[in-house]
């Protein structure tokens, strides 16, 4: 094989997932970050409107974006070993007196 066929496909790679009750999972990044969520969805037995992301054992958290042109394969690194967490957003409210200000602002355009 020449060199110029072998820079096309990439080394095939894997990354461990943890999840649960000390389960893990061998999964391939080498794809969307959408479908590469799907399956650790699919893996972990998670909804499918859950928002999840991976963490490495440093702490560090991948920040894993849900979309179809990003490659899950730029955000981990192959061979290595992530936690699975799941990622809940609190709905923010803004303080009565913020609100009212901004509020009469909007009202005076």
């Amino acid at each position: 094989m020449n060199k110029e066929a072998s820079n096309v496909c990439p080394e095939p790679s894997f990354v461990v997932i943890k999840y649960g009750d000390d389960q893990e999972a061998i999964i391939n990044p080498l794809c969307s970050t959408y479908i590469f969520l799907d399956w650790i969805k699919r893996i972990c037995h998670c909804d499918s409107d859950s928002t999840l992301d991976l963490v490495d054992l440093e702490g560090q958290i991948r920040n894993l974006p849900v979309t179809t042109e990003d490659y899950a394969s730029d955000y981990v690194t192959g061979r290595e070993t992530y936690v699975v967490i799941r990622v809940e957003r609190e709905s923010f409210v803004f303080p009565e007196s913020v609100k009212s200000k901004w509020e009469r602002e909007r009202a005076n355009e």
